[in-house]
C-alpha cells in the first residue's frame, strides 16, 4: 500500500491549516522571556507595548 494524496504542512507554511496551528500571545511571551528575547519584537506590536514589555 501506497501513500498517494500526501500534503505536508509546517508552521512557516500553514496553507488552509493557518488559523489552527501557532503559539498564543501566552505563550510567545514565555518563550520571550525563557530565552531573553524581547516580546514586543517578535510580535511586530505598536509603541504601546514596549511601555507594558520594557526591553530588558
Amino acid at each position: 500500500m501506497t501513500l498517494n494524496n500526501f500534503d505536508e504542512f509546517s508552521m512557516l507554511s500553514a496553507g488552509s491549516l493557518a488559523p489552527y496551528v501557532g503559539f498564543t500571545e501566552e505563550e510567545v511571551q514565555k518563550l520571550a522571556e525563557e530565552y531573553h528575547q524581547n516580546f514586543c519584537h517578535l510580535i511586530k506590536r505598536n509603541r504601546d507595548c514596549f511601555s507594558k514589555y520594557p526591553i530588558t
